[in-house]
């Protein structure tokens, strides 16, 4: 239905919209019509509108000085933008528009397509194993600056026959000659004829230079460098501490990882580039320190300057240089822990130990670089870095893996190294820089190159920068503690009849000037010091055989309690037979700390029956001159399988 009131306004819009219109717009005209007469005219003359424009053109005309202009800018808080400078900057260092390219080429993988390379997994070293020893180490002298020094002996020394036998130079790897062992110099030819021909070179020689030539000069150009010195160097032995971690890398495992992430079974093998090393000690209050690396530049000044090598029981395939450190020749004390037993053959595990008498005597395979018996000389120019040292370090062996050197398709940098299949490699490193009564704890992880470095077909997040690649950090080690140079470990109660609280203590003396280790019984009670002044028979390393001599056994260590003995069972109504109890002692020690020794545990430690089994070895042997490979002995701690730990 509709509105009357919307019916009404639609009918007057219809009839009289037009005449409102209308009336509207004659209104505005009567009022725009009186403002025209109303409003005043605008009041300029041509002539002054003339004289404007003259004025505006002369101003826009007028030159302006240059200085006038930047000091009105620099009053308005402008200030030069040194436009030129950037410009000139700009064009000095143009853009390069390769520098804006993409690293890596855009890849899809496409499904079956299996090519692109992805990042290889490194896996972390097992069955880890510490063991600490000390010794005495044949090494080069050095003087102040760290240089070998030259022996240069006397007469007398020269006419005696020489102290160890060198190994044959046929036995050197074929490195070329080494330095001074070049031969004799051919002879001088002093006939007329070859004066004549000698002194027309030289005219011809300084004919063909231009200017003049200073005479002290061109005498000192033509006078031979100098060369550097080739040895024989210094020897002498040095008392070490050490402790050797060794442990096994499943490189079947590595190899399977390789091919899974490279695509390409010809180069996939890794490429081990060394091992590094964290230890972390125990503190007084019982509790570890932080994980640091060990310090190998000190070990290196050990390593780098042996000129004799010890035997290896595990064959080379199995021990990559680049991993495994070598074992120097210690002229005071043997090795132990430093082979991975269940990686030495058979019939080199059952074999009789090797004679002291000669070197690589055993005729054992897998002898690898004890074969060659004595590195004569090795000079830092021309000679062969050793195995593991800092020079040496990933440097492949000849006969270390089966693939031999690059050869197979692939690419060259990628196969430019030695290839190891062997499904288990041993790892070895030895730390000289460790301190006397102090418990450490080691763990390891493996280094590898990246062989994926500057490669492009590559998944998106492969590592492609990075020259190496990092394992994973193994588990740690257990405890290994280096004993005090003067240790004491209780063995037995003493029976007396004048006193019941005397126990039997065996006091063990390493002598870090010798590398000698001597041993000695004592018998001490409460408020005695635990060692004194006897007489022991010293080993000896040249074949003197062992003598008697007066060493200072005073371990410093106070007995403050006892217990043990020959004790009988509580009356129980049966016949009380009696029995033996171990010997405990409370004893203080030189820091002032108190330890107890027991009897049942100190006649079990791996440690003092190790060093206890080699001082009566080296009263043996004393008899001959120690050679290289009397030093190393059969595997034993460092064989042993390392228990897993649950966390």
């Amino acid at each position: 239905m509709a509105n009357a009131s919307a019916d009404k306004l639609k009918n007057f819009g219809i009839r009289h919209g037009e005449k409102v219109v209308v009336g509207l717009t004659a209104a505005l005209f009567v009022v725009f019509a009186a403002l025209s007469f109303v409003k005043p005219t605008i009041d300029i003359k041509p002539d002054e509108l003339k004289t404007a424009a003259d004025n505006a053109d002369k101003n826009l005309s007028r030159k302006q000085d240059t200085k006038d202009i930047l000091e009105k800018l620099e009053k308005d808080g402008l200030k030069d933008p040194e436009f030129e400078k950037v410009v000139e900057n700009q064009i000095a260092n143009a853009l390069k528009p390769g520098d804006y390219r993409a690293k890596l080429e855009w890849v899809t993988p496409e499904p079956g397509a299996g090519l692109i390379r992805d990042q290889p997994e490194v896996i972390a070293p097992t069955e880890l194993a510490a063991f600490p020893g000390r010794g005495g180490i044949l090494m080069y002298a050095l003087d102040n600056k760290g240089e070998r020094i030259i022996d240069a002996g006397d007469d007398k020394e020269k006419k005696k026959p020489p102290r160890r036998k060198r190994a044959p130079q046929s036995s050197m790897p074929s490195y070329g000659p080494p330095a001074g062992m070049a031969g004799p110099p051919p002879k001088e030819d002093n006939s007329p004829e070859a004066k004549q021909r000698k002194a027309l070179e030289e005219k011809q020689r300084k004919e063909a230079f231009v200017g003049k030539v200073d005479p002290a000069k061109d005498k000192e150009k033509d006078q031979p460098e100098a060369a550097p010195p080739q040895g024989p160097w210094k020897e002498e032995t040095h008392g070490k501490r050490w402790i050797v971690i060794t442990g096994v890398i499943d490189n079947a495992q590595m190899i399977k990882n390789w091919q899974l992430a490279l695509k390409n079974p010809a180069i996939a093998y890794p490429n081990y580039k060394r091992l590094d090393v964290e230890r972390r000690t125990r503190q007084s209050d019982g509790t570890w320190s932080d994980w640091e690396a060990i310090d190998q530049n000190k070990n290196y000044e050990v390593l780098d300057n042996i000129p004799e090598i010890d035997t290896e029981y595990v064959p080379e395939p199995q021990r990559p240089a680049a991993l495994v450190d070598p074992l120097p020749y210690l002229r005071a004390g043997y090795w132990s822990g430093v082979h991975v037993a269940r990686l030495v053959p058979p019939e080199v595990l059952n074999a009789p130990a090797p004679s002291t008498a000669a070197p690589g005597a055993s005729g054992m395979p897998g002898a690898g670089m004890a074969e060659m018996g004595r590195m004569s000389g090795a000079p830092p120019q021309g000679s062969m870095p050793m195995p593991g040292s800092e020079m040496g370090r990933g440097m492949s062996m000849p006969g270390m893996g089966s693939t031999g050197m690059s050869g197979a398709s692939g690419e060259a940098e990628e196969m430019n190294f030695t290839k190891l299949d062997a499904p288990e490699l041993m790892i070895r490193s030895l730390d000289f820089t460790v301190e006397p009564n102090t418990t450490y704890q080691f763990h390891v992880r493996i280094v590898v190159v990246n062989p994926n470095k500057d490669h492009t077909d590559v998944n998106p997040g492969v590592d492609v920068e990075s020259k190496e690649l990092l394992g994973p950090w193994s588990e740690e080690t257990d405890p290994v503690m280096i004993p005090a140079d003067v240790s004491t470990y209780a063995q037995a109660p003493e029976p007396t009849t004048r006193r019941d609280d005397l126990v039997a203590f065996q006091v063990i003396k390493w002598d870090p000037s010798t590398g000698q280790t001597v041993v000695k019984n004592d018998i001490a009670g409460p408020g005695e010091l635990i060692g004194e002044t006897g007489s022991v028979q010293m080993p000896s390393a040249d074949g003197g055989g062992a003598k008697p001599t007066q060493i200072d056994f005073n371990s410093h260590a106070v007995v403050l309690d006892t217990y043990g003995g020959r004790q009988r069972i509580p009356d129980i109504g049966v016949e009380r037979n009696p029995f033996e109890v171990p010997a405990v002692a409370m004893v203080v020690e030189p820091d002032g700390s108190v330890v107890i020794r027991s009897q049942a545990r100190d006649k079990a430690d791996e440690v003092r029956k190790d060093m206890d089994a080699n001082y009566h070895q080296a009263l043996k042997d004393s008899a001959e001159e120690r050679k290289p490979g009397g030093g190393s002995s059969m595997p034993g701690p460092g064989g042993k399988k390392k228990k897993k730990k649950k966390r």
